[in-house]
């Protein structure tokens, strides 16, 4: 992406797009030195039913072949910001179904998520 040619090169470039969703793989890391939790693949995924929570659902299952889709939380940004949040889908409910815990979302959630999970930016709140 060379300056003299962003203008046009902007419009096609799949570094600067802008997505409304993000895959957090169940795998994480835990930094022993500050006990942070990072996950070990963050995904963007640009869904192209934003905003229509059924259809994001529905595309989520069908797009990431998930047999189930489940609305896990929210969380807010660590800057306060109250308009915008983080809507949280989750892969599945429970680790009877095998699937390992994603620790950097559930500590985000505040509850137990497993399997991968889809992080959409919701908002404005009100």
């Amino acid at each position: 992406c060379q300056r003299i040619h962003w203008p046009t090169h902007q419009k096609n470039c799949a570094a600067s797009a802008k997505h409304n969703c993000y895959l957090v793989r169940a795998d994480t890391t835990i930094n022993t030195t500050s006990s942070t939790l990072r996950p070990k693949s963050i995904e963007p995924l640009n869904l192209q039913q934003h905003g229509n929570e059924f259809a994001e659902k529905k595309e989520l299952k069908t797009r990431l072949k998930w047999s189930s889709v489940y609305e896990a939380g929210k969380f807010y940004d660590h800057q306060g910001a109250d308009s915008w949040y983080y809507y949280v889908y989750g892969q599945s409910k429970g680790k009877s179904e095998g699937k390992q815990k994603n620790e950097a979302v559930s500590k985000a959630c505040g509850c137990g998520v497993y399997g991968d999970a889809a992080v959409i930016r919701s908002g404005p709140g009100g």
